[in-house]
């Protein structure tokens, strides 16, 4: 069975007290936040930050102690395995990667998970609210 792999990060910043998260909404319909593939060189951390930066234009910063990881089949019969850091953006303004995506939004953590598609992603965010506390 085919395997692959993808790093991504959930994306978080605190502004006039409001946490929020960035969400992307792929240009194949659905929001999540910003993954990709790993490429051979590369540690999961590494690929996190570079896919982050493709996708959106942010150069981030991960946290310590947060690393998830959700399984699922994809529709070619491979398994696929995406793992999360959870990061904040040090600089940088978002500008995102049209080849792949339609928007990004900054939301609240209620807004975040009604608008995330798939319920595995949802679960990785309440994780994260909870290990930020």
């Amino acid at each position: 069975m085919r395997k692959e792999k993808s790093c991504g990060a959930i994306i978080f910043q605190n502004i006039d007290g409001v946490r929020l998260f960035l969400l992307i909404h792929m240009n194949h319909g659905h929001w999540s936040f910003p993954k990709g593939h790993m490429e051979p060189h590369e540690t999961e951390a590494q690929t996190a930050v570079r896919e982050v930066f493709e996708e959106t234009g942010l150069q981030v910063t991960l946290l310590e102690g947060f690393r998830e990881s959700i399984t699922y089949r994809l529709p070619d019969e491979a398994n696929k395995e995406v793992v999360f850091f959870l990061a904040m953006p040090r600089s940088g303004e978002i500008s995102i990667q049209k080849e792949e995506l339609q928007d990004a939004r900054w939301l609240t953590f209620p807004q975040a998970l009604e608008l995330i598609t798939y319920p595995k992603d949802r679960d990785v965010l309440m994780k994260a609210v909870r290990f930020l506390g």
